[in-house]
C-alpha cells in the first residue's frame, strides 16, 4: 500500500516546531542583485533572460512577473518567505502540494491566517489511508497537537480523497514547517507552494512550481 517516495528536490528547510535550521533561515538561498519589474527580490543566480511574464492590472494595482529560477521549490520558498518576514509582512496564506510516486498518495495542506484566527485545511489524496482523529488524518498527514478530536472537521470527496478542517492556536508558520517536516518524513516532494503575506499598506503573493528545467516563479505584487 504504501507509495514509493520520489527522490527529494532537496533537503527540506524546517521552522519553529518542525525543528530544523530554521525555515527561512541560513541555509535559504541568497538574493540576487536584480530586483523583478514590481520590486520583489531575485533568488542568486537570476538573470533577466529568466522572466517569461510581466503584466499589471490597474483596478486593484496588482503588477505580476513571472520567471525561472535554479534550485528548488524549499529553496525558493524559504526564500521569500524570510524576506518578507523580515519586511514586517505578515503571512495569509502558505499552501503545499506534496507529491508522490504514486498519484494516490501525497495531497496538500492549506494554512489561512484570518485576523486573530488560524483555519488549516489538510487534504490526502486517495489513497493515503483512513482517517483517524486519534492517530492521523492520512498518510504522512499526522495530527496536529493541541486539536481535539471534536475540533476536527472531516468532509469526504467523491473522489474518495477527504478535507480535513481545524482551527488550531498556533503560529501559521509552524503549522506549516510541521507539515513539510512530516512530508518529508514521509517521502513526499514538493511539486508546489503558494505564499501570501502583507502589510497595512501591501499584499504579495508567490507562487512557486516544480517543472523539468528550473522552478516556475510567479511573483504578484498588490497595493503599491
Amino acid at each position: 500500500m504504501k507509495k514509493i517516495a520520489l527522490m527529494m528536490l532537496a533537503p527540506i528547510v524546517l521552522a519553529g516546531c518542525g525543528g530544523g535550521t530554521g525555515e527561512g533561515g541560513d541555509d535559504a538561498p541568497a538574493a540576487s542583485d536584480v530586483a523583478l519589474a514590481n520590486g520583489m527580490p531575485t533568488v542568486e543566480g537570476f538573470e533577466e533572460s529568466d522572466v517569461s511574464g510581466d503584466r499589471k492590472t490597474e483596478a486593484n494595482k496588482m503588477h505580476e512577473v513571472t520567471y525561472v529560477a535554479d534550485g528548488s521549490v524549499e529553496d525558493v520558498f524559504d526564500f521569500y518567505k524570510a524576506h518578507y518576514t523580515e519586511a514586517g509582512f505578515g503571512p495569509k496564506n502558505t499552501y503545499i502540494n506534496f507529491a508522490a510516486e504514486d498519484p494516490d498518495y501525497g495531497g496538500y495542506v492549506q494554512v489561512f491566517s484570518e485576523s486573530d484566527e488560524v483555519m488549516v485545511h489538510v487534504s490526502p489524496n486517495k489513497g493515503s489511508g483512513e482517517y483517524s482523529a486519534t492517530t492521523q488524518l492520512g498518510d504522512g498527514f499526522p495530527l496536529y497537537e493541541g486539536v481535539a478530536e471534536e475540533d476536527y472537521d472531516i468532509r469526504p470527496r467523491s473522489s474518495g480523497s477527504r478535507m480535513v478542517i481545524f482551527r488550531p492556536d498556533a503560529d501559521p508558520a509552524d503549522i506549516a514547517a510541521f507539515y513539510r517536516a512530516a512530508g518529508e518524513e514521509e517521502g513526499f516532494a514538493l511539486r508546489s507552494v503558494t505564499y501570501s503575506a502583507g502589510n497595512d499598506k501591501e499584499s504579495i503573493k508567490v507562487n512557486i512550481v516544480d517543472q523539468d528545467e528550473g522552478v516556475k516563479v510567479t511573483a504578484a505584487t498588490y497595493g503599491q
